[in-house]
């Protein structure tokens, strides 16, 4: 209930560990994920073994992106889930598979459109309220792999060199052709990157 904050998505990775028994694993974000990762680093540094950082950033929202977030959040429950899932495929997709790949955007669309408009407007929610996460890299000291899409609008090649130059032997991957859904745009270069990182590192 409320606002999806970082906090109990950190929280619920947690219990999901517990539950299964697992004490500590590799673990992967992508876009929102990453920011649940470093929450969870912060609360749980020890049972995280490696991270795999895709398609996300440490820094929290500006002043005005946080306002349009907390815009949206309050627009999609008066206007419905599909004015918002439309306005957000062009900075979700990159434009390779915009233009190559129209069943990927499909996908993508007929995926979030089983989200409620209060799901979305929760996430929206906690996305604005999430902390900047840049001074935790410095304490991250397990393996890492940062992945970035080379046509990602939202978090950056910039965003990911930043991450990299702040986390000690980090390693960086640009996936071509790719956006903000570079695992779901690229999946097979995608899959054979986090197949040999856990290879290296489990």
């Amino acid at each position: 209930d409320g606002p999806a904050i970082m906090s109990k998505h950190a929280n619920d990775i947690a219990r999901v560990l517990d539950d299964a028994g697992v004490g500590r694993a590799v673990m992967m974000g992508v876009s929102i994920g990453g920011y649940a990762l470093f929450e969870f680093w912060r609360r749980f540094p020890g049972r995280a073994s490696a991270l795999v950082l895709s398609n996300t950033k440490a820094s929290a929202d500006s002043t005005e992106a946080r306002a349009a977030r907390l815009r949206s959040a309050a627009d999609v429950l008066e206007h419905g889930v599909e004015p918002f899932i439309e306005s957000m495929l062009p900075k979700l997709i990159g434009n390779t598979a915009r233009t190559m790949r129209p069943d990927l955007v499909e996908g993508a669309r007929s995926m979030a459109l089983k989200m409620s408009p209060q799901d979305i407007s929760q996430v929206q929610q906690g996305m604005a309220d999430r902390a900047d996460s840049t001074p935790t890299l410095k304490t991250i000291n397990v393996p890492t792999q940062i992945i970035a899409g080379e046509e990602d609008a939202l978090a950056t090649l910039a965003d990911a060199e930043a991450m990299k130059a702040h986390i000690s032997g980090a390693s960086l991957a640009i996936i071509q052709k790719a956006g903000h859904y570079a695992p779901w745009e690229r999946p097979e270069e995608v899959g054979l990157l986090l197949r040999q990182f856990l290879d290296a590192h489990r």
